[in-house]
């Protein structure tokens, strides 16, 4: 992350800038942004990941309940950009 960003308060979202990643002879850039700690989707990756940290069924794809939270977040972060 940028040191410009590392100590600013963050009081909403915000874009940080782009990232590109290449795959093969093709570039693609993506906008980074950061989220506002209160956001819907912050809030749903925080609950998709701390359920799959501690889910076996999750490691190997085979859980209800961390397939609902990751589309929980996956519609909340596509409402939002």
């Amino acid at each position: 992350m940028p040191a410009a960003h590392r100590r600013t308060l963050l009081t909403g979202d915000r874009p940080l800038g782009t990232v590109t990643l290449s795959q093969g002879p093709t570039l693609t850039t993506y906008p980074l942004w950061a989220c506002d700690p209160n956001c819907t989707t912050e809030n749903a990756w925080c609950a998709a990941i701390g359920h799959a940290a501690g889910c076996e069924a999750c490691r190997t794809g085979g859980c209800a309940t961390g397939q609902r939270l990751l589309g929980a977040y996956s519609t909340a972060f596509r409402g939002e950009r």
